[in-house]
Parts: C-alpha cells; structure tokens; sequence
C-alpha cells in the first residue's frame, strides 16, 4: 500500500473520535479502492486480451477446418479421377482419415455441449435428458462414420 493512501487514512482516523459502521465501511472502500485500482486495472486488460486471442483462435481453428476439408475434397476427386475403379476399402480409409483430420468428434464435444446447457435451462428431467443426448448422438456417430476400435473409442471418450 503506497505512503499517500497510508497518510490519508491516518488523517481520517485522526479526526474520528469513535469508529462506526459507516466510518468502517468508508475506510475499508477508499483502502480496496485505492490499493488494488493497479491491479484491477491490469486484470481487465489481461482479460480483455484473452477475450480477442480466444476469438482469433477460435477464427484459425474454423480456418484450419476448412482447409483440411479442402484438401481432403481434393484428394478424393484426384484420387477417382485416377482410378476410376478405387477399391471401398480406400474410400472407406479416406473418410476415416478425413473425419480424424477434421476435428468431427471436436463439433460433437460442441454438440452435446448446447444440447445439456438447452436441457439445464429448460429445468426438465435433467439426468434422463443427458442420458439420452448422450446416447442418441453417440449412436449417430458411430453409425455415420466407418467404425473402427480407436474411432469407437474416440467417440465414447468425447
């Protein structure tokens, strides 16, 4: 605590000749007010950077996204352009390797994410409710993706 703000409350105390609550109330204001004023001032600032780096982040991953399914998109068009008669077993590969790629599973986190808060606010039988969100979009999942041991997993851990 710097020497003026020690001054100014010894001066108001000298004044006084009894402590009441609003004396109290006063002092204990004027001290937080003054002594943590610096470090409030640079939280907000800290916070406020957090807030446009979180932003920005959240543009390069959506960014990210879509230049991966671009790429992808490209791949599988060269790839039939090229052999025409590809074996499924490549494209089933493919889309494998496209939804561990593209962060699928990172949009069901999301998903499921909007649809608990949707069901705390709404107040309705919460626990039957996450059960099952839960387990209509783990069934979706697993059935529109090609199911593998590590994407089984994947899905259940998300």
């Amino acid at each position: 605590m710097d020497k003026e703000l020690q001054d100014r409350i010894t001066a108001i105390l000298s004044e006084k000749k009894e402590l009441s609550d609003e004396l109290l109330y006063e002092i204990v204001d004027q001290t937080l007010q003054k002594s943590t004023q610096n470090a409030s001032d640079k939280l907000q600032a800290l916070l406020t950077q957090r807030e446009k780096l979180e932003l920005e982040i959240r543009q390069q991953t959506q960014q990210l996204q879509e230049t991966r399914q671009e790429a992808f998109s490209f791949l599988e068009a060269a790839l039939r352009n090229r052999f025409a008669d590809i074996d499924s077993h490549y494209m089933k590969r493919l889309t494998q390797l496209k939804l561990e790629s593209i962060d699928i599973l990172d949009l069901l986190t999301e998903i499921i994410e909007s649809a608990f808060i949707s069901a705390l606010e709404n107040g309705e039988n919460i626990e039957a409710s996450f059960k099952e969100i839960t387990r209509d979009l783990t069934f979706k999942t697993l059935r529109d993706g090609y199911l593998s041991l590590d994407r089984a997993r994947h899905v259940i851990t998300t």
